[in-house]
């Protein structure tokens, strides 16, 4: 959403250059709609990446009954959604570090674990 609104933000602002001051009192000068498109553009940006983090950050909390990958057994992956071959690539690939963790993601294919969002979570092995 960002890139388009910054694009957007450029093709006003190319076109306020081009448009005399004269010709539209009550926007100013087409530098400063230029300007103020361009700050439009960034605090944008800024806010998208904010909002990324917070989805992140809700994607990785972890619901009380989510199902511990590290310590699942197969039974229960097998019951939340996992088919027989995720579920051997899961046991074989253990233990994880987070949801985040690259053994994860080969051993879960994407569309399951967008699926799963919330219903599983990795906490740290016991040392």
């Amino acid at each position: 959403m960002s890139i388009k609104f910054g694009l957007l933000a450029l093709v006003v602002g190319a076109l306020a250059l081009s448009v005399p001051a004269s010709a539209s009192p009550a926007l100013g000068s087409s530098q400063e709609v230029a300007k103020r498109a361009a700050k439009r553009g960034a605090k944008d940006a800024a806010g998208d990446a904010a909002g990324d983090a917070a989805k992140k950050a809700a994607k990785n909390a972890m619901a009380p009954d989510a199902l511990d990958l590290n310590t699942a057994t197969e039974e229960q992956m097998k019951k939340i959604g996992f088919d027989e071959e995720t579920t051997k690539k899961v046991v074989a690939a253990r233990p994880f570090t987070n949801l985040e963790d690259p053994k994860i993601k080969e051993s879960i294919p994407a569309d399951v674990l967008t699926k799963l969002e919330g219903k599983i979570n990795v906490k740290p092995a016991a040392k």
